[in-house]
């Protein structure tokens, strides 16, 4: 059906008022003195062209009239809807599927009466005739069904189906542990992304921006915009409680004055708790390494929660100035501790709450693992040890560096340390048991790959070059470090030149399974190193070259990335059946509790990492209120939903114009 985008510019027509007028009062003769002959002739001439030159003129007329008809159609902008499309009832139904979606009420969660009543909408909508689209809005929003009608909509039943067997089959599992084909129907532990979930609705407003789009969730929304939101939340009434949710939005444990102070973040919503109950049990508290065991420590205590409002309850050995939002435990006989396994706390309260997700936090980390450390030299240097101090220091919150100092005179032991510190002299046979650096040796074995030239000795100081890109020189210039005298050295490919100075190398590494090994091949006697921060940034580097931890930080929200790295050529990764082989690489869990990963390092050593994972604190909020949603029709107007007829009309214009002139041009003659 042909329509007009702008009416007005059918005034144009007046056009055709003018030229009929102007037909009107045109003059049919003009007056001249012509001689008698000439007038006979032409008059039998005119005589036998007079009806061929009315027909012309008559074209010529109608040519006109339909040139100025169609200008005033083409400033009109005609086009042809296609109300065949506008007209359905189409409707886009997405599916909140967030952590907070799992709220339960009478034994049924926000997302299961979401789920019932997303289906008996589109049944109702495909049994008038319409169309509908089903959207599951999680992390990476997915389309079930675009544009199903009563013809096919067995297909949106089977999609339904997996729905309610998925939800079947995770009450009836209690690992946790699901097929990606099954874990896409669930609803998630992590943030919806409800606008990406906007932006698939899309597609059928492209086709009909008449269509509807419908949200259930849990979220209320100042400004939802053409969007109808439909909330599923049980807010309870005034002879009736609803939804409530007491939680743990975050815990941390830091060490202060040779104690443990633990602070936790709780909160309550939909209603106040006066007296909810907050339990820590330390375990194992007070042991040295993960071989010793102790019994537990219980610290039980009641925090006041007033209704959508956080609290933060700290427990330490000395009570700080508390306020409105802060609150203090102090530590009873024997109740402090220096060290831990595994710290859980966990939130109680007579009533369970609609919400248990984020009822327990677990904090690991407590214990330390160790890293042996032997320093050997035939002239003990200071700045070594002031070195090897500032890194045990540094790296306090990740690993017990226990510092072995070799006396003079005494044999170094090859075996038992984890990182070995060889100075102006190398052992008979290189440890292979941990990492060794060798600083200015004197020799080294065969067996290394290396060999001493002898020593080369500079009038000037030289200045060192940077080689190959490293971990180990990251963040350091090797363009400050002057050296007087340096150790030449042949080495095999196996190793990576650092530094260099005129073209011999003075710092190398090797770093392949069992074969880590690193030679600064100077004296810091004879150089401006020890001046310098690159001194205490080399070791700091060394250390995490060497022994990177296997996921750094303990408590991660689902669906972010944990970063993994290894000492080994392999990690078991807890609710996976393959160890990761690729380092360094990230995992991203799924749902929250602890992951643990265990490797052996390549030098036999177990090590057993854990950390917890939780879900995001925005989600504890099952009342949540936000400002708007994205407006999916923003972009899509009735531009979409009509063919533009303006060039058709165009190119009719153009043909007149030339057959008007054609006749013109044919009258003259």
């Amino acid at each position: 059906m042909m329509k007009l985008l702008l009416p007005l510019g059918l005034l144009g027509l007046l056009g055709i008022l003018a030229l009929i007028i102007i037909y009107i009062i045109k003059p049919n003769y003009q007056t001249k003195h012509l001689s008698s002959t000439f007038v006979w002739g032409l008059s039998l001439k005119k005589r036998r062209r007079v009806p061929i030159s009315r027909i012309r003129n008559l074209l010529v007329f109608l040519c006109q009239i339909l040139i100025l008809t169609g200008i005033g159609l083409i400033l009109a902008q005609p086009v042809i809807f296609h109300e065949n499309e506008a007209d359905k009832t189409d409707v886009v139904v997405i599916v909140d599927c967030s952590a907070s979606m799992r709220a339960e009420w009478n034994g049924q969660t926000r997302f299961e009466r979401a789920v019932e009543r997303a289906r008996t909408q589109c049944n109702t909508v495909m049994g008038a005739g319409g169309y509908v689209t089903l959207i599951l809005a999680n992390e990476t929003p997915q389309v079930l069904g675009s544009r199903v009608s009563m013809a096919n909509r067995s297909r949106l039943n089977d999609e339904f189906r997996k729905i309610e067997d998925a939800i079947d089959q995770e009450k009836g599992n209690t690992d946790g542990i699901f097929d990606e084909e099954t874990r896409a129907y669930l609803c998630s532990y992590g943030i919806a992304n409800i606008s990406d979930a906007l932006e698939l609705s899309k597609d059928v407003l492209s086709n009909n921006p008449n269509a509807s789009v419908v949200l259930y969730t849990d979220t209320d929304y100042i400004a939802p915009g053409r969007v109808d939101v439909i909330n599923v939340a049980e807010k309870g009434s005034a002879d009736q409680r609803g939804e409530w949710n007491a939680a743990i939005l975050n815990a941390e444990a830091d060490l202060q004055d040779g104690y443990y102070t633990l602070t936790v973040d709780v909160a309550c919503y939909g209603m106040d708790q006066l007296n909810l109950g907050l339990e820590v049990t330390v375990n194992n508290p007070n042991t040295y390494d993960a071989t010793e065991t102790a019994a537990p420590i219980v610290i039980s205590t009641q925090v006041a929660c007033s209704r959508d409002r956080e609290k933060r309850v700290i427990f330490c050995v000395n009570r700080g100035t508390e306020t409105d939002a802060t609150e203090y435990v102090e530590y009873g006989t024997g109740q402090s501790f220096f060290s831990y396994s595994s710290i859980h706390i966990r939130v109680t309260a007579d009533d369970i709450d609609s919400y248990t997700a984020d009822d327990n936090f677990y904090l690991y980390g407590g214990q330390k693992e160790v890293v042996r450390v032997e320093y050997a030299s035939t002239l003990p240097n200071p700045f070594v040890n002031t070195a090897l101090e500032t890194i045990q220091r540094a790296l306090a919150e990740r690993w017990d560096i226990q510092i072995t100092e070799v006396q003079q005179g005494v044999a170094p032991a090859y075996t038992g340390f984890d990182f070995y510190v060889f100075e102006h002299f190398s052992p008979n046979e290189i440890p292979v048991d941990g990492v060794v650096f060798l600083l200015d040796p004197a020799d080294v074995p065969i067996t290394t790959g290396l060999s001493i030239l002898g020593q080369k000795t500079y009038t000037q100081a030289q200045f060192l070059e940077s080689g190959a890109a490293s971990p180990v020189t990251d963040l350091l210039s090797a363009s400050l470090i002057s050296v007087t005298r340096i150790n030449q050295m042949r080495y095999s490919s196996d190793y990576e030149v650092l530094w260099s100075c005129n073209t011999d190398p003075v710092l190398l590494v090797r770093n392949e399974g069992a074969e880590k090994l690193a030679i600064l091949n100077f004296s810091v006697h004879y150089s401006n190193i020890v001046t310098l921060p690159e001194w205490s940034f080399l070791w700091y580097n060394l250390f995490n070259y060497f022994f990177p931890p296997t996921v750094e930080g303990n408590a991660f929200e689902v669906y972010k990335e944990i970063p993994v790295n290894a000492r080994g050529d392999r990690v078991n990764y807890s609710g996976q059946a393959d160890p990761l082989t690729v380092f360094p690489t990230v995992v991203i869990p799924t749902q929250p509790g602890t992951y643990t990963f265990d490797l052996v390092t390549y030098f036999g050593k177990k090590s057993q990492t854990s950390v917890f994972v939780k879900t995001p604190a925005s989600e504890s909020n099952i009342f949540s209120v936000e400002d708007g949603l994205d407006d999916p029709y923003g972009t899509w107007e009735f531009s979409d939903s009509y063919d533009d007829l303006i060039l058709w009309f165009a190119a009719a214009l153009l043909a007149f114009l030339f057959l008007e002139y054609w006749l013109q041009g044919r009258q003259a003659k």
